[in-house]
């Protein structure tokens, strides 16, 4: 049971922080985006690098796909799991 809500806590800190950054701005809106980088970061940042060995560069400047790659991979822990 509580797996299912770090797998629900980490999939929504995951859009937060996917919204949050369209809108940077100042005051608590980018406080609030700066903590949701420092929880998903250490999650998001091996999916990144690896994304990165197999994505052509012209690829990984337009769009970082990195957090959609660990919203999947938590799913499919989620149903491995659960």
């Amino acid at each position: 049971m509580a797996l299912r809500y770090i797998f629900s806590i980490a999939q929504t800190t995951l859009v937060v922080r996917a919204v949050l950054s369209w809108f940077q701005t100042t005051g608590i809106g980018y406080q609030l985006y700066e903590v949701t980088c420092a929880l998903t970061e250490p999650f998001v940042r091996p999916v990144r690098r690896t994304l990165e060995k197999f994505l052509p560069p012209s690829m990984q400047v337009r769009f970082d796909f990195s957090l959609i790659a660990t919203m999947v991979l938590i799913e499919l822990l989620r149903i491995l799991f659960l």
